[in-house]
C-alpha cells in the first residue's frame, strides 16, 4: 500500500480538466513527480514549470505500467502544469509522489 496521496484527472470526471496545475506559494526548485498515465494507449505528456523548464514524455498504456518520474531542475518555479500533449477530448492521468526543494529565505 502506498501512503501517499495521488492526485488525478480524467474525462469520464464531471468537471476535471485536462490538466493538473500546481501553485507554489514561494518560489520552490528541482521540482519533480511520479506520472502515471491511466489511459488504454500510449500517450505523451508534457510538464512545463513558470521558468521555461519543459519535459515531453511519452508513456505506454495503463495496462503496460505507464509511468515516470519527471524531474525539472529549474529554480524560481511559482507553477508546474501537466498536460497531455495531443488535444483529445479523452484523457486519464495521476500525480504522486510530488517533490521539491524549497530555498532558504
Amino acid at each position: 500500500a502506498n501512503p501517499t496521496i495521488v492526485y488525478g484527472t480524467a474525462s469520464f470526471c464531471t468537471g476535471c480538466a485536462p490538466a493538473i496545475t500546481i501553485d507554489f506559494s514561494r518560489p520552490v526548485s528541482n521540482f519533480s513527480v511520479f506520472l502515471m498515465n491511466g489511459a488504454p494507449s500510449t500517450v505523451e505528456y508534457t510538464i512545463q514549470d513558470s521558468q521555461g523548464g519543459l519535459q515531453t514524455v511519452s508513456l505506454v498504456s495503463t495496462g503496460e505500467s505507464g509511468a515516470q518520474t519527471i524531474s525539472l531542475p529549474t529554480t524560481g518555479i511559482v507553477q508546474v502544469v501537466i498536460t497531455p500533449t495531443a488535444a483529445s477530448t479523452f484523457w486519464d492521468f495521476l500525480i504522486d509522489n510530488v517533490q521539491f526543494t524549497i530555498p532558504p529565505s
